[in-house]
């Protein structure tokens, strides 16, 4: 997506490309989780400038999210998966924030459902795990 902007004082066009995606959904664990509101909705935003995925009342936000600089993402660590109900339960056991630690993982998880997620480490050597419905999108507006 391309927007111009016209700056009347500097009386030129400016070129400005901006990628955009955002999900946001309910959890299925949801109704178990109704005192904590924080956990009721699961999102993935990207800006100009963030990668924030996690959850939060209305989407990603707040301290059950993390933003990432899509600057300081290491874009050849980046991975699209599938994860059963097995595999969440067996690497971070169960669902929600977790950190895996067990067989060498050493990452971040914001497991809100079984299925496609997407992996990746920003320069800093940290580790992330989240769930997208469409994870070769993130992945493509991620390498761009």
């Amino acid at each position: 997506k391309t927007q111009y902007i016209f700056l009347r004082k500097q009386s030129h066009l400016l070129k400005m490309t901006t990628t955009s995606y955002q999900e946001n959904w309910r959890t299925p664990f949801a109704p178990l989780v109704f005192f904590l509101p924080w956990f009721q909705r699961y999102g993935v935003t990207i800006d100009n400038q963030n990668l924030t995925f996690g959850y939060g009342y209305r989407g990603p936000g707040g301290l059950t999210a993390q933003s990432i600089p899509i600057e300081n993402i290491d874009k050849s660590s980046i991975v699209v998966g599938n994860a059963s109900w097995w595999d969440n339960l067996a690497l971070f056991g169960g669902w929600g924030i977790r950190w895996g630690f067990l067989r060498g993982n050493d990452i971040w998880a914001y497991n809100a459902a079984n299925g496609p997620y997407v992996e990746l480490s920003d320069r800093a050597g940290h580790r992330f795990r989240f769930v997208s419905h469409d994870v070769e999108k993130v992945k493509q507006i991620l390498k761009e």
